[in-house]
């Protein structure tokens, strides 16, 4: 399956989050492209303080030039009612990052 973060997607864990009453949710997302490296994170507007802190734990992966990014209109993070964020991290594909 080829989905595009811009189509309307919904992560499959994401309703069990929200049954259990989590109140933060974290997707790991490793990429693969041509010109990439590093680590980022994507929040949503409760998410910035656990993206921050993510992104200082990490001791394996370089930053990437703006690594930490609000994306809120991504149905996976954007609709959670909790913190939530995506944590690239790293290019499968760039022998730096695996």
């Amino acid at each position: 399956m080829n989905v595009s973060l811009r189509e309307p997607f919904r992560s499959l864990l994401e309703p069990v989050a929200l049954e259990e009453g989590a109140s933060v949710f974290v997707s790991i997302h490793i990429n693969a492209a041509e010109g990439g490296e590093g680590i980022e994170v994507w929040y949503n507007h409760f998410g910035k303080e656990l993206a921050k802190a993510i992104l200082d734990s990490n001791t394996v992966f370089p930053r990437r030039k703006n690594p930490l990014v609000e994306r809120n209109e991504l149905t996976v993070v954007g609709n959670f009612p909790g913190s939530a964020v995506v944590v690239e991290v790293g290019f499968i594909n760039k022998r730096r990052d695996v």
